[in-house]
């Protein structure tokens, strides 16, 4: 039950692979895969959208419909996702 004092957390989906991004004039598309499997999603304002988190070793990223996805700060995942991030973490 969400919303619920108590209530456990919903899912966030791990993204395990950055297969693509690419930026359009108003959004960010970025295809993934998660622990849950493949999955293309947007971002729009990515400077609200993508945060750093815990000394930078997560990146949370929350897409157009409002899911939400975890990214961990590893090497080879920031490198595919480099053009995506560099405006954030700059």
């Amino acid at each position: 039950m969400r919303g619920q004092a108590g209530a456990l957390p919903a899912f966030v989906p791990e993204i395990t692979d950055v297969i693509r991004t690419a930026q359009t004039k108003n959004l960010d598309e970025w295809e993934v895969t998660t622990d849950r499997g493949p999955k293309t999603f947007y971002v729009k304002d990515r400077r609200d959208n993508v945060v750093f988190k815990h000394g930078a070793t997560l990146v949370m990223i929350t897409d157009i419909d409002g899911c939400r996805y975890r990214m961990p700060a590893k090497p080879e995942l920031l490198k595919k996702a480099w053009l995506m991030l560099e405006s954030v973490a700059a």
